[in-house]
């Protein structure tokens, strides 16, 4: 008997361009993407979102993590991607959805947490890269 396997349905989460966003629109729909968030409400990726026919929304200021992590759930997301999503996601929201957020982070971890991890790395002429991690 072959055991089904059930769809993700994926929330991305960005802060900018969504060059990652993009990567992930052009992949196959095995990781169909269902909403997009952006903490900005002048994010370029937010229109590669909307021409993509995926729905954008701008959140808050100031999340209200307990209700977002409701309104994901009532609309059946399953995953989670932080894909150059600038804001701390506090530990109570990421308990919920352990083992299903993926982040990406412009650095080798540990090295350069933050803001222009990038920059930092080039300007110390260290080792760049990019960690993504669950």
């Amino acid at each position: 008997m072959r055991a089904l396997i059930r769809p993700r349905r994926w929330a991305v989460f960005i802060s900018g361009r969504g060059s990652n966003l993009q990567a992930l629109l052009d992949q196959s729909p095995v990781q169909e993407i269902r909403w997009v968030f952006s903490s900005k409400d002048s994010a370029p990726g937010l229109l590669r979102a909307k021409r993509a026919g995926v729905p954008v929304t701008v959140l808050a200021k100031k999340i209200d993590w307990d209700a977002l992590d409701l309104e994901l759930r009532k609309r059946g997301i399953t995953d989670l991607f932080l894909a150059g999503f600038m804001k701390m996601v506090p530990a109570s929201f990421v308990a919920k959805w352990e083992g299903r957020i993926l982040n990406v982070h412009p650095s080798l971890l540990p090295m350069y947490p933050g803001l222009e991890a990038f920059e930092k790395s080039y300007q110390e002429k260290q080792d760049m890269g990019v960690t993504v991690h669950i």
